[in-house]
């Protein structure tokens, strides 16, 4: 009779282990979706594709479909801005909401378009009414976004620009964590080249393989 109790005891013991395994492997699976992680948030000059409006350090929890951020300003100007952002991914397509949770920032939406694992364009939509109360009537902007992982190849190219900005700049407003995250990539990678951050050549990169399959369907 003991050895029986002891068997089932311990079989007991080892589903037990089993499904708590198997527990943490889907919620650490859950937590780390495609957009978790540290990102660089490059918005374009909504009259000039070709010149940066600014730079934000991203950081985003992706569980499942829900994506929740949060970013800072590092560079251009207005430091003391940050927006938390919520949104629904899937299918390669990020729908979100952002608003401004300090400074003079505004509310919009951003749309983001996957172009690999670590890059997505997308557009930023910025509305900025004239009176709520009063009026319908809204003057904001809308503007072309890239989204670059840190740590991949884009990440010299927004150093270059980020390593302008006075460093007593970035450790005034950014938290510590994110402070030390981002003087220490500015220390390690700035001697470094990569692709430049043009957004035609997002766009370029994301489309050819739908043009190479429009022409291979129009030779068969």
């Amino acid at each position: 009779m003991p050895e029986s109790i002891t068997a089932l005891a311990l079989a007991l013991i080892s589903i037990a282990i089993w499904e708590i395994g198997k527990a943490i492997c889907l919620a650490v699976r859950d937590r780390n979706g495609l957009l978790a992680g540290d990102w660089y948030q490059v918005v374009y000059d909504p009259r000039d594709v070709h010149a940066i409006w600014s730079i934000e350090w991203v950081h985003a929890k992706h569980r499942r479909g829900n994506l929740r951020s949060k970013s800072w300003r590092i560079c251009n100007r207005n430091f003391d801005r940050r927006w938390e952002l919520i949104g629904r991914y899937e299918d390669g397509f990020a729908l979100c909401h952002y608003w401004a949770t300090r400074g003079s920032g505004k509310d919009g939406a951003i749309i983001l378009n996957r172009r690999n694992r670590d890059a997505f364009i997308g557009m930023l939509v910025k509305a900025e009414p004239e009176n709520a109360r009063f009026s319908i009537d809204h003057d904001g902007f809308i503007a072309h976004v890239q989204w670059l992982r840190v740590d991949k190849a884009s990440e010299p190219a927004v150093l270059e620009i980020v390593n302008s900005v006075p460093r007593d700049q970035l450790r005034e407003h950014l938290p510590r964590r994110i402070h030390r995250k981002l003087t220490s990539r500015l220390d390690k990678v700035i001697a470094r080249t990569g692709p430049h951050l043009s957004y035609e050549s997002a766009v370029a990169e994301l489309t050819v393989p739908i043009q190479n399959a429009i022409a291979e369907a129009d030779e068969r």
